[in-house]
């Protein structure tokens, strides 16, 4: 099943959640439906650079973000860029905004640190360390 939209503007991200705390607006449509935004920030690295992104979620996947996921849990982010532009100071402020239209967790941060330490432990049953000679007690009394 590919996850990817079916028109040019399409954009997959992985990264991490920076908190738990995310901006989130509930309002009425004109429809007169329930509808929900969240945003969240990612973080992603690429070698020794790091980047952050400010994601919008709507509705279903907003609700999945507040339900499911957590700080440092590494997810995957398949949406669209959407473009536009408001007054501030009467001057035009343009932007960019990363819109998700699906969500998919990779990792959890929970199960990152189990592999984490997973692995600490292997290496250290793999170590080429031997074993040290404590002295004994016997050892230690002097006659």
């Amino acid at each position: 099943m590919s996850m990817r939209r079916e028109d040019n503007n399409t954009i997959v991200l992985s990264g991490n959640v920076v908190n738990d705390e995310y901006y989130v607006k509930e309002f009425k449509s004109n429809k007169d439906t329930d509808g929900k935004l969240l945003k969240l920030k990612l973080h992603s690295t690429s070698g020794n650079k790091h980047n952050y992104f400010d994601i919008a979620l709507w509705n279903a996947n907003a609700q999945f973000i507040l339900e499911k996921v957590k700080k440092n849990d590494l997810i995957e982010i398949i949406g669209h860029l959407e473009s536009g532009s408001y007054s501030k100071d009467n001057e035009k402020v343009y932007f960019l905004s990363i819109v998700a239209d699906k969500v998919k967790i990779i990792q959890t941060a929970y199960e990152a640190e189990l592999e984490e330490k997973r692995e600490i432990i292997k290496h250290a049953n793999t170590s080429s360390y031997s074993a040290v000679d404590v002295p004994t007690a016997e050892f230690l009394i002097e006659d």
